[in-house]
């Protein structure tokens, strides 16, 4: 067997430890301005989320990476322990819980949208028949109740990950602060292999491929409910995405005003006399033309109106928009969740097959388990650039 250049093993060991330290400064930082300029207020459980593990990023640059390049000889061995299990397992075991915990807030945040739709639906109908529109009021005062409990969730959200990966770490590596990494025990290893890599990286991945498949479902199948209240309700959402009683000026105050239209013999429309259609056309449905006109005329004596947060919800292009949004959202938490998978799964491989087999570990060149170790380390690392970018590019989409 060949044995180890271990100069030029720890020239490498330099160099890769100064690129990856700036990487991943670097991208996680663009991801921390890329949040902020896109920040949205539905979103900001997600926001608080990420955030939490842009943080663990840096500190993985800061701490362990940094004390990897100081050596094992001028740090202590609690230390050089710490910085490893920090690097191998508790990240990574943040990270799986934290792309859980999007996956979640995907999945609520979508219901609660799909809720706020079906409900506009509601009230469209409802003002068709009355005139009257109380969404945007009622909307406003859901929007200034749930602000405090919005942070509180984004604030428990973004800890609870860190929380769960203490109180299972912490257990598993408070008998070995005290010794060094040399006198560590294999079967606590596997341990930390199993518990804190393989079984969460791999749930990440099914729980984010089964949030993908289950919104684009429902996404497929969303247009269907909303014309449940029938063509005509669908079209006044489309033609009025913002509606206030004055916006129907004296017509629709009544489902009689509405009716007596049809009695009228001759309406102008845009100064050419307009046919009057059959009275005995149903108050649901009146003239398309003449909701138009109405509706053009009142649009410029009410562009004070002052819109609420969630008066987007049906209109067309921001409904699209949220859909869009959706749909970026769940394609980002899946190719996360992918490259997390592939960058962490290698290193726990290895690991229980060769590193804690003595068997294997004896028979296998030793060059080769340099090249083969040393390839896994830098590849869990290379998770902490990977990801961020990756955010990145679905936020600028």
């Amino acid at each position: 067997m060949s044995n180890v250049n271990y100069s030029i093993q720890e020239m490498t060991h330099l160099a890769l430890g100064i690129i990856f330290i700036i990487s991943v400064v670097a991208a996680n930082c663009l991801l921390i301005i890329s949040l902020i300029r896109q920040h949205r207020a539905i979103f900001a459980v997600r926001t608080a989320v990420l955030l939490s593990l842009v943080v663990g990023d840096i500190m993985l640059a800061l701490f362990s990476l940094v004390i990897d390049l100081l050596g094992e000889n001028n740090i202590k061995c609690n230390s050089t322990f710490f910085s490893r299990v920090y690097r191998d397992y508790m990240l990574q075991f943040v990270y799986s819980l934290g792309l859980l915990m999007l996956a979640l807030c995907l999945m609520v945040a979508y219901k609660r949208f799909e809720q706020q739709q079906q409900l506009h639906i509601q009230q469209q109908h409802v003002t068709a028949l009355n005139g009257v529109d109380s969404s945007g009021h009622r909307a406003g005062l859901d929007n200034g109740e749930s602000k405090t409990l919005t942070l509180g969730l984004a604030l428990i959200c973004s800890g609870v990950p860190w929380l769960v990966a203490l109180i299972v770490i912490l257990p598993l590596t408070a008998p070995r602060l005290t010794m060094c990494y040399a006198h560590s025990e294999v079967s606590r290893e596997i341990i930390y292999i199993w518990a804190c890599v393989v079984l969460p990286a791999s749930l990440t991945l099914l729980v984010s491929a089964g949030v993908a498949t289950v919104l684009k479902t429902r996404q497929e199948h969303f247009p269907k409910v909303a014309t449940d209240y029938g063509p005509g309700v669908v079209d006044s959402v489309e033609a009025f995405p913002l509606q206030t009683s004055s916006a129907f000026g004296a017509g629709p105050e009544n489902t009689t005003a509405v009716t007596a239209v049809d009695d009228v013999t001759d309406r102008s429309v845009d100064g050419q006399p307009h046919a009057a259609e059959s009275t005995s056309a149903s108050p649901l449905y009146p003239d398309p033309t003449f909701e138009q006109q109405q509706t053009l005329e009142s649009a410029t004596a009410n562009d004070s109106v002052v819109r609420t947060p969630e008066s987007h919800l049906g209109n067309p292009n921001s409904d699209r928009l949220m859909t869009s949004n959706f749909k970026r959202q769940k394609s980002a938490l899946l190719v996360v969740a992918i490259v997390h998978f592939v960058c962490v799964i290698p290193n726990a491989v290895f690991a229980l097959t060769f590193a804690y087999n003595p068997e294997l570990h004896n028979d296998i060149d030793h060059v080769m388990f340099a090249v083969l170790s040393d390839l896994c380390k830098w590849l869990v690392v290379l998770r902490s650039v990977l990801a961020p970018l990756s955010w990145i590019g679905f936020l600028k989409s």
